[in-house]
């Protein structure tokens, strides 16, 4: 019963998926068609800052509204937002969803709200979690004064879906050649900067960027970022996030992997590549096993004014790697399943459950 139990357990927690509940408003783009003082503009919002001090102050009469752009379609569960306090002050506002920036849907109605505003916000628990991309804030009333409102800070409170995002995030990256601001880093921190189809809005916030001597300098040896993944995995899928631009440049590059850092194999040969970068990036199905290291070689661009080249993201899809050399006098006979992810092997008298890179003996 003891071994039943133990491998309940192990199933139940191979089927779960934690989502992290966090800001996704952080550090994220943010416009607005109001103007404010030059000191408080409205990237305020999205700073991280709540303190009352450090707030955005468009004027009322102008009917205050902010768009913050999440960067990709996001599980929406809460908005906070934080004003100026004072004890006895309200605004009153009202936050609109939307995936594409056109159609929206109203899910926080603040209008009659009447509660003095206080340190910790007004956080509204949305009804049902919404898939947004864009989150708009119309900000009507404040209590005190006809002339402006004080926004500190918006939150974005839902799961950052971990899944589309990959296994690449957040593990580690080295490269050969980086300019001066553009780590290497970014292309794994999860973020894609948004573009309005054409250009990209913050490009100083947006990529890793080679210098301007990048093929000279280095003759046929092309820069390239190598992410180590942190352990195996058997891979799926990969896509790529190049720089998108209003002059149409177009970015080539080679992907290879490794198991060990050393010998790398060939995955993807974008080399000849005449398609213009887009928002949506370039998607490759791939098959490759036990693969650890993942290179990215920067072979070429077009329509490009300077000499360097530009990456925003790479994301990578896979499965943690299972070692299945096992024995096959001990498994002759025994019946093979899967199940949420682990592979069973019953008989009579063994029960392996081989999770990740795991065997539990029974």
């Amino acid at each position: 019963m003891r071994k039943i139990t133990f491998l309940m357990a192990l199933l139940f927690a191979g089927s779960m998926v934690l989502n992290a509940q966090n800001n996704l408003a952080l550090g994220k783009l943010v416009t607005t068609s109001n103007t404010s003082s030059s000191d408080r503009p409205v990237s305020k919002v999205t700073n991280g800052n709540t303190d009352r001090n450090d707030y955005w102050n468009p004027k009322v009469a102008d009917n205050p509204t902010l768009v913050i752009d999440l960067g990709e379609v996001d599980e929406v569960t809460q908005i906070k937002v934080f004003t100026y306090w004072d004890g006895g002050r309200y605004y009153q506002y009202k936050v609109f969803t939307s995936e594409n920036n056109t159609d929206w849907d109203e899910v926080v109605d603040m209008s009659g709200n009447t509660t003095p505003a206080t340190a910790n916000g007004y956080a509204t628990a949305l009804q049902t979690p919404k898939n947004a991309r864009y989150i708009k804030v119309n900000i009507t009333h404040n209590s005190v004064s006809t002339d402006e409102v004080h926004i500190a800070e918006v939150q974005v409170i839902g799961n950052d879906t971990p899944a589309d995002k990959g296994i690449a995030v957040g593990k580690t990256v080295t490269a050969t050649n980086e300019a001066n601001g553009y780590p290497a880093s970014r292309i794994i921190d999860g973020i894609i900067l948004p573009t309005n189809g054409t250009d990209v809005y913050d490009f100083s916030n947006t990529c890793w960027a080679t210098d301007d001597n990048w093929y000279q300098g280095n003759g046929n040896q092309y820069p390239s970022a190598t992410i180590n993944l942190g352990g195996k995995y058997d891979l799926t899928a990969l896509r790529v996030y190049p720089l998108a631009y209003s002059d149409n440049r177009t970015y080539q590059y080679k992907i290879a992997v490794s198991e060990d850092n050393a010998t790398f194999t060939d995955l993807v040969d974008a080399s000849s590549n005449n398609v213009p970068a887009t928002s949506t990036g370039f998607e490759h199905s791939v098959t490759a096993s036990n693969v650890q290291y993942v290179k990215v070689i920067m072979v070429g661009r077009n329509n490009n004014p300077n000499n360097s080249t530009h990456l925003r993201e790479v994301r990578v899809f896979g499965v943690s790697h299972v070692n299945t050399n096992i024995d096959e006098t001990k498994i002759n006979n025994y019946q093979i399943s899967v199940l949420n992810g682990f592979t069973l092997l019953q008989g009579k008298k063994l029960m392996l459950i081989k999770y990740f890179n795991q065997v539990f003996m029974l």
